[in-house]
């Protein structure tokens, strides 16, 4: 008897101690389960904050084995009693997997700090006849709100209003719910299930940048729709939901272009130059050789998680070249993208559960402002300044800097080959006034003229340097 209880106490003190022992101390380590970054170390990263909590958090993340219990924790509920238990996904009706119900959204300033941002944009995209549309792509629970779990009230009223102050702004807007719901009512399935809880399907994404497709060509744009008959469609097998070992049983569809050969990609030549957000790093570059002989026109593409996992290859089937950032903090910086790679076509994809200052900052949405063409100062009258110009050059990208100016400027353009260019207002180390923008090598030319404005003065300065490299 002294032996079994000796065993069941060194047992229960392994079960303790040994979790502790396994700790997990790895530095901005993420759990697959929670699907997100654990707590750091409230001694090395002291936030301010209450120590104990911190500690308890710190403690509770990262012991030992933790995700290995709740994986089993988890089965177990799902095998016995039919109930998801997770930190992640919640059972619907039917057996549907959907994201864990948070808090209702009603619309207020930050949705209406999207909608300045989105005015700006198409304002600009308007002035220099390029094609715009802003793409909403919906929750699951948006399209699929019959089948969500018994007693919850979703509620996606914003929307609505969204949508109504984006036609008030006359922004060129495609709202994927409708879209994506008409194909439900037609017996096409574009979500799946459980797998992807946050995600259409391939079905959804070939449907959905259709439905942008087709708003560019409206606009005049030279793109191609994508047709069924021109891809492969497999069937794929998950066996656990995505970012987490839960377990399942279920098929995917996977499309695949037939004519894939056709699509030549650049990525590599310009991703160690392209500036992006640290958090948000997503970067590519094709071109379709086939779309090109068409005439298709050049698409930069600011998207998510919708296009950056699947309705990427829709759009290189459709543009002649098409170019994609991680857009979330990227769009900030839109007229960085714009300048560089001179697009005919602009298409800005968010999901329904994006409208946070996580992925697009409230602050950086309410200062955003866009430049009017150089056209627009035509009346003003003409100055000859001299000024310092420094070109630095990379392997497929050059900055361009204007300083010494001995004023502030509303705004400044470069036109080089005939293109124009709008520079963008920045501090050097000194804290004085520069002048930046970045281009294509191809596209700089060192005998470029730079036009500074003065609004208050009403001057249009004209500086044809030489050049300090």
């Amino acid at each position: 008897m002294k032996a079994v209880k000796a065993i069941f106490i060194a047992l229960f003190l392994a079960m303790v101690i040994v979790p502790v022992l396994c700790l997990n101390t790895e530095e901005n380590a993420v759990s697959e389960i929670d699907n997100k970054v654990l707590a750091a170390n409230p001694f090395s990263s002291p936030d301010g904050g209450d120590l104990t909590s911190s500690i308890e958090t710190y403690l509770s993340e990262r012991i030992g084995f933790r995700d290995e219990e709740i994986l089993w924790y988890t089965v177990a509920n799902d095998k016995l009693f039919g109930a998801m238990v997770h930190p992640t996904y919640a059972y619907g009706k039917e057996g549907y997997v959907f994201f864990k119900p948070g808090t209702n959204v009603a619309y207020g300033d930050y949705q209406e700090a999207f909608v300045h941002m989105l005015s700006q944009i198409q304002q600009y995209c308007r002035e220099r006849d390029i094609a715009f549309v802003f793409l909403f792509e919906p929750s699951k629970a948006s399209v699929l709100s019959e089948k969500l779990m018994a007693g919850y009230h979703y509620s996606n009223e914003w929307v609505s209003c969204f949508v109504q102050r984006l036609e008030e702004e006359s922004v060129h807007y495609v709202d994927n719910t409708a879209v994506l719901r008409e194909c439900r009512h037609q017996g096409i399935e574009v979500f799946n299930v459980k797998y992807n809880a946050g995600h259409w399907n391939d079905t959804g994404a070939f449907y959905g940048m259709n439905a942008a497709l087709a708003a560019l060509s409206e606009q005049g744009a030279n793109v191609h729709i994508n047709q069924l008959d021109e891809y492969r469609v497999d069937q794929r097998l998950n066996t656990t939901l995505l970012v987490s070992e839960f377990p399942i049983n279920e098929y995917e569809p996977i499309y695949s272009l037939l004519h894939a050969d056709a699509i030549e990609s650049a990525t590599k030549q310009y991703d160690g130059e392209v500036i992006r957000n640290d958090q948000y790093r997503a970067f590519g570059y094709c071109k379709n050789t086939a779309r090109m002989e068409e005439g298709c026109d050049r698409a930069l593409v600011f998207q998510g998680s919708y296009i950056n996992g699947m309705g990427y290859k829709f759009l290189q089937n459709a543009f002649g070249e098409y170019i994609s950032v991680h857009d979330y903090q990227n769009i900030l910086n839109f007229q960085y993208y714009v300048n560089i790679f001179k697009p005919q076509c602009i298409i800005f994809d968010a999901a329904e559960y994006t409208f946070s200052s996580t992925y697009f900052d409230y602050d950086g949405m309410v200062d955003f402002t866009l430049p009017p063409p150089l056209a627009i100062y035509e009346e003003y009258a003409v100055c000859n300044i001299d000024a310092v110009v420094s070109a630095k050059a990379g392997e497929q990208l050059v900055t361009v800097t204007v300083s010494g100016l001995a004023f502030e400027c509303d705004n400044g353009y470069m036109v080089s080959h005939g293109e124009e260019y709008e520079l963008q207002k920045g501090t050097d180390d000194a804290g004085h006034s520069i002048y930046t923008l970045t281009i294509k090598r191809e596209n700089y030319d060192s005998d470029a003229v730079f036009y500074m404005i003065s609004d208050h003065e009403q001057i249009k300065y004209r500086i044809e340097p030489s050049f300090v490299n």
